[in-house]
């Protein structure tokens, strides 16, 4: 009677798929070929749905968006999803990771392994600490979430996500993803002013408010991190650089940037390391959700005025709306010289 060999089931790969950055995989630490930039922009979509389907009228939208899809485009959705299927089938020892799905298209894994989820894990879990600890645990949570980034060659995230890849959706997305970089980042700092570690901040932000385009958040929290560590002389110098970056770009200094700097010469209780503002309880972080007030928010109030709109510079360089308090019919930094009309 012949006996047979168990038959040993061979453990499947470890995958790990980048999208901050360009979009890349890794099969146990090395680098895949996933083909051309269609594949690519397929298994962003499908690795950015989180695991849930993702039918093929929902791919064609997002693929092609308002240029509208050519004739084959449900040919040309099949033939892209049925290479890529081959190719990780390929580098995963037979196991499917983009097994035939009746409702569309799914990628089956760990969330973990992709970093863009990583990113929004950690940072879930940094709002949600609490407790005696809680600020010293966000903190550590904020760093590694900021940590899956990638940085460029001057070693300052963050990259462009989803870099080289073209299309609606793919610009919306990067859109959405560098503005949760850029709530996280805020955060972070808010935090870890509150703990009391503006001497060390202070040289990370110094080389961050120099990167263009100019953001005067990082700016303010920078002035505010001089103002905590004893160099309140120094505010002049960050105020007279950032509001000359903006004009260059054609802007003038913000509300918040403006009204802190006002405030710095008479020294202000307020802007000691105790002040320092917190994480609002209920702050939701889903790419979507309210902007934290940040350092404004630990500066004393103002008389009652008359509230005017105006713009701001974001850490993209795009325009954000706020409102500000005047009073008669101009608003002057006189320590600066900038004045607005009312």
């Amino acid at each position: 009677m012949s006996t047979r060999e168990p038959m040993l089931k061979t453990q499947p790969p470890t995958w790990e798929f980048q999208l901050l950055g360009s979009v890349q995989a890794f099969v146990d630490g090395h680098p895949v070929d996933l083909g051309q930039p269609a594949h690519l922009l397929v298994l962003a979509l499908l690795l950015a749905a989180r695991g849930n389907p993702i039918d093929t009228d929902g791919l064609i939208d997002r693929i092609w968006g308002a240029e509208g899809p050519p004739e084959r485009a449900r040919n040309q959705v099949h033939k892209i999803t049925s290479q890529l299927r081959q190719t990780l089938r390929l580098h995963s020892g037979g196991h499917e990771l983009l097994p035939p799905y009746d409702k569309g298209y799914r990628i089956i894994l760990d969330p973990q392994q992709v970093d863009v989820h990583r990113f929004h894990d950690l940072v879930t879990a940094a709002q949600q600490s609490t407790g005696p600890f809680g600020k010293a645990e966000a903190s550590s949570q904020w760093r590694k979430a900021l940590a899956q980034w990638p940085t460029d060659a001057s070693g300052l995230p963050p990259v462009e996500p989803l870099a080289g890849i073209p299309g609606r959706w793919a610009d919306n997305y990067r859109h959405r993803l560098r503005e949760d970089y850029r709530k996280a980042y805020l955060q972070c700092i808010d935090v870890e002013l509150g703990l009391g570690k503006s001497e060390e901040l202070i040289p990370e932000l110094t080389s961050l408010s120099g990167v263009d385009p100019p953001d005067e958040r990082v700016a303010v929290r920078l002035m505010t991190a001089l103002c905590h560590a004893g160099r309140r002389g120094d505010v002049p110098q960050v105020y007279r650089a950032v509001r000359a970056r903006l004009v260059n770009v054609g802007a003038k200094p913000g509300r918040e940037l403006l009204q802190f700097y006002q405030r710095v010469p008479d020294y202000d209780p307020a802007l000691e390391p105790d002040a320092a503002p917190q994480l609002p309880a209920d702050a939701a972080f889903d790419g979507a959700g309210t902007e934290n007030p940040g350092p404004e928010a630990s500066l004393p109030p103002r008389p009652a005025g008359k509230a005017r709109s105006g713009t701001g510079m974001t850490i993209n360089g795009g325009v954000t709306a706020h409102r500000d308090v005047v009073f008669g019919d101009k608003i002057t930094n006189h320590w600066s010289g900038d004045e607005y009309d009312a």
